[in-house]
């Protein structure tokens, strides 16, 4: 469920672009045991895909930092969108 700020929801057309954007940027990682991920959330989305299986997750957050506090460290992509 995605809105707009002021609550509207987008169209079906505005949610087809997001979801095709979404994934051509997506990145999938096969895990392995003992694989350890860490995720900024400022730097990126992130979700799962379906799986089949046992698997264990912990959890660890850090203290909020405001978004004008951060800086990034790499500049943006100039590569069109899949490459």
């Amino acid at each position: 469920n995605t809105y707009l700020g002021d609550g509207t929801s987008l169209t079906d057309a505005e949610v087809d672009t997001i979801n095709e954007v979404y994934q051509a940027v997506t990145v999938r990682e096969t895990w392995q045991r003992g694989d350890v991920m860490l995720v900024d959330n400022i730097l990126s989305a992130h979700g799962r895909e379906s799986y089949t299986g046992a698997r264990k997750i912990l959890v660890a957050m850090g203290e909020p930092v405001p978004l004008a506090d951060c800086s990034p460290s790499t500049a943006p992509s100039t590569a069109p969108y899949g490459e």
